[in-house]
């Protein structure tokens, strides 16, 4: 259906007689209807020809020769079966031959060309998705019944499945013991009537010995009850089955299931009914090869490289030759990847990043280790380093799973271990892909071709595997998306919250149901006061392509700004051309700003924002990143503000690349550290170790740390510190040791430890926790165990939007890993409203003793205790 309102284009060739055939030139199927397509000129022999025709009914008629309707072209496209293009264009024809075929489609990402104007996007009733409300949504599947397409009605699973496949109507995930096209016959193994409708339709059948499944079982032995031993997300008495909450079970995941992440709105979902696809580099198919649009840039993507890539579309390359000779700044560079590899790529979860390298170097060059691939999205950013690492001179392609093991996260307090949450995050909408081009400190070329991601889509593909790794959740009114991470049209995002935010209905006091996903301006209101009914359509289509590239619209100024200790300073960020962001995203470094008592971020408009800093520290010191941030894409823009010491001098450090190096256990690793002061005194340069003391082999001389012999504990952030009696500055390095697997229990922390708020007044506690595996983190608590139904629990951060009297109590925060639980309290007290009876742990305040206090005294507005 994106293809409405574009153009089918062909070039073709035939040569023959001059008597002309009389068939129709084009003929499209799909959903068992014909429509054809005569051109209204004859076509020339003996010569190329090129045809476009567009994509509107009105182009087309049905095989009967009646007018194709807009009802009969959309069905048609809804589900394109075969577009044949008439080869003989006479009645004798000698050769004939396909030059060229294109058809336009919408996508959602910027591609330089015009919007989609044409393309409807509907807001589907329950049951129902895609832009013209096309596919069953899941959970519901295809009738005979009802006009078009067929009306979607739920899954008929005999009350053992909430899910199947949206055409057949055939059960996935049966559950209950169950089995069968519509989970209509019990397991083996068990007795009953599966037609029952109830979760013990089919009961065991004790047999002496256990079968267990070895998908889901440890090992195949049972306890003396025939129990087999099932993984931490598997359940069953053969551990065949997924706990609630979970999908996929599959030999390969230690765990036995994979949670649903579903954007934290819904616990329900089973594996996509996806096909396996790939978006590839594809140079040899542009018309002009040098519209690839690869970049290098540096890994904060501040500093960008476009000109002197050389382009070889017959193997479909990119390299770059014109590395330094001799660069006063090593700093390693990164294949930054095209539009079609960003944005959402959710169903590329589970798939390969597959691409092929080569890299030349002097011979008197370094081989580092850094790190391969790094992808930035949603604010989270990951990484991923190749073992064993590409040598000079080999072709090498690499295939790197795109699930969470062996994946980084970048963190201000170091790299850490890539959760699913992490994966899906940065996987919904993908701002940067990198891919490393630098790989010696004295490069001489380096190469990248034949680029491939892996994605999903709805229809079947010959030979391709269905991506069960992909999760389709039930979503609840107002999301869209396999992963609930879209918002229905009708809804706004809003983005207060942490995460992606809520989706909340558009406020348009009833006028009108629909809104600008950007702004959250009403369109096409019912009652005529906007007087265009193409508004609410050019409107809701922003999040499928947007042809304005806004890549270079992003400025801060100043670009360089230099204080002294103290001083105040500002940044402002700006965005020119319509329309404007949704929202803007300061980071100091690699970490994200947020407003404090060292920083002030205010909003001068829609198009501009300010970040202040009241008084310059040392710690003020770096580079600053201002994120723009669309609903389906970002652009960002780099200043500096260098810090000055006493008396206007000031001290610099800069660690060289690799700043990140991931090495087996018992190798020597060497980072260098360069100092810069602008006063003639001396300085010094000291190496520490964050979280630790630098291991008792390390050796540090002129700024040059080495580590002998390195080991696990030696993992972790490294940081170099320059002194010049008047300014002190600092950079880091990161070490990755391999072998990193011990597991520790969970360590909960709440903050703040306690809260009083007024009431009304915004609740906000964050539930931490360290330990590895990393721990899942739990809110519990509030009066008599119930809390608050506007409260939200949202990466391990819990929120009450507006306090209630009722809402004063214990509260909960609980830490879970396979190595155990830790739980931790605090008290929320809320002042003012009316006084009622309650009791409140002592404890907080006095080493956790246990008494109790149960007395309130109202005076005026404000409620005292008395201990």
């Amino acid at each position: 259906v994106t293809a409405y309102g574009g153009f089918l284009n062909y070039t073709i060739r035939s040569d023959g007689t001059e008597r002309q055939s009389r068939s129709p030139d084009v003929q499209i199927t799909g959903n068992k209807i014909i429509l054809i397509y005569r051109h209204p000129e004859r076509l020339k022999l003996r010569f190329p020809q090129t045809v476009s025709i567009p994509m509107y009914e009105t182009s087309w008629i049905r095989a009967d020769g009646l007018p194709a309707t807009r009802e009969h072209f959309l069905m048609v496209l809804a589900d394109l079966s075969s577009i044949l293009i008439k080869a003989t264009l006479s009645e004798e024809t000698d050769t004939a031959s396909l030059v060229e075929a294109s058809l336009d489609v919408a996508v959602e990402y910027p591609t330089g060309q015009a919007l989609a104007h044409a393309v409807e996007h509907c807001r589907c009733p329950i049951g129902y998705k895609g832009l013209s409300c096309e596919d069953c949504d899941a959970g519901y599947t295809r009738s005979g019944a009802g006009l078009y397409l067929g009306l979607c009605v739920p899954c008929f699973c005999n009350g053992h499945s909430s899910d199947c496949d949206p055409e057949t109507g055939a059960c996935n995930n049966c559950q209950h013991n169950t089995q069968g096209e519509y989970c209509e016959e019990c397991l083996p193994g068990f007795i009953g009537d599966a037609t029952g409708g109830t979760p013990s339709d089919c009961e065991v059948v004790l047999v002496p010995s256990c079968r267990c499944d070895n998908r889901g079982s440890k090992r195949q032995e049972c306890d003396v009850r025939d129990n087999c031993p099932c993984k931490s997300n598997v359940q069953g008495k053969n551990c065949n089955r997924c706990k609630e909450g979970y999908f996929n079970l599959e030999a390969s995941n230690p765990e036995g299931c994979s949670r649903c992440f579903c954007f934290g709105v819904t616990e329900q979902c089973s594996s996509s009914s996806y096909y396996r696809n790939e978006v590839k580099m594809l140079l040899q198919d542009l018309r002009d090869p040098y519209a690839h649009n690869f970049q290098l840039s540096n890994r904060y993507h501040s500093n960008v490289v476009t000109e002197t890539i050389v382009v070889n579309p017959s193997i479909n390359e990119v390299s770059y030759s014109s590395f330094p000779g001799d660069p006063a700044e090593k700093e390693t560079l990164f294949w930054s990847l095209p539009a079609q590899f960003l944005g959402n790529k959710l169903t590329s979860y589970g798939g390969l990043l597959r691409y092929t390298q080569r890299f030349t170097a002097d011979s008197d060059g370094e081989t580092y280790s850094d790190a391969d691939v790094q992808i930035t999205g949603n604010g989270v950013t990951i990484f991923y380093v190749n073992i064993p690492p590409l040598p000079p001179s080999e072709t090498r392609t690499f295939e790197i799973v795109l699930r969470e093991a062996k994946w980084q996260r970048v963190d201000s307090r170091g790299p850490t271990v890539a959760t699913r949450e992490d994966i899906m995050k940065v996987l919904a909408n993908i701002e940067v892909l990198l891919i490393r081009a630098s790989f010696n400190s004295r490069m001489r070329s380096s190469s990248l071709s034949d680029v491939s991601l892996s994605t999903a889509v709805p229809l079947r593909s010959a030979g391709h595997a269905v991506a069960v790794e992909v999760e389709q959740c039930t979503c609840p009114p107002g999301y869209n998306g396999l992963s609930c991470e879209e918002c229905a049209p009708g809804y706004i995002r809003d983005i207060s919250g942490p995460g992606l935010g809520r989706c909340t209905r558009c406020r348009c006091n009833g006028h009108s149901e629909s809104c600008d996903a950007a702004s959250g301006n009403c369109v096409a209101t019912q009652d005529e006061t906007v007087n265009n009914a193409l508004l609410a359509t050019v409107v809701t289509l922003f999040n499928l392509v947007v042809a304005v590239n806004l890549q270079e619209t992003v400025a801060i100024t100043p670009k360089n700004l230099e204080a002294s200790l103290g001083a105040s300073a500002s940044l402002t960020c700006s965005v020119s051309g319509p329309p404007p962001p949704s929202r803007f995203i300061w980071i100091h470094g690699t970490t994200p700003i947020n407003a404090s008592s060292d920083w002030v971020i205010d909003s001068l408009s829609r198009e501009k924002s300010r970040l202040s800093v009241p008084a310059l520290k040392t710690q003020h010191d770096g580079t600053y990143t201002c994120r723009a941030v669309w609903p389906t894409r970002s652009f960002q823009e780099v200043a500096f503000i260098h810090v000055r010491g006493g008396g206007g001098q000031s001290m610099r450090v800069h660690v060289e690349e690799p700043r990140i190096q991931r090495v087996p256990v018992g190798s020597t690793v060497t980072i260098r550290c360069t100092g810069y002061s602008q006063s003639k005194t001396p300085f010094s340069l000291v190496w520490t170790k964050e979280s630790g003391n630098l291991p008792l082999r390390a050796t540090e001389a002129s700024g040059i740390l080495t580590v002998p012999d390195v080991r696990v504990e030696d993992n972790g952030t490294y940081v170099c510190t320059g002194s010049d009696g008047s300014g002190v500055a600092q950079d880091k390095a990161v070490l990755l040791v391999d072998g990193l697997d011990q597991k520790s229990a969970p360590k909960a922390r709440i903050e703040p430890h306690f809260l009083e708020v007024n009431v009304g007044q915004p609740v906000e506690f964050r539930c931490l926790a360290d330990g590895f595996p990393e721990p899942k983190v739990e809110w519990s608590g509030g009066r008599n165990g119930v809390l608050n139904p506007e409260s939200t629990f949202i990466d391990g951060i819990f929120r009450i939007p507006a306090a209630r009297k009722s809402d004063e109590a214990e509260y909960f925060c609980t830490a879970s890993n396979a190595m155990g639980t830790d739980n931790i309290r605090t008290v929320l007290f809320v002042k003012g409203g009316k006084c009622t009876f309650k009791s409140l742990l002592l404890n907080e305040l006095a080493k956790q003793f246990s008494e109790l206090l149960s007395h309130c005294h109202e005076v005026h507005y404000s409620e005292h205790f008395f201990y």
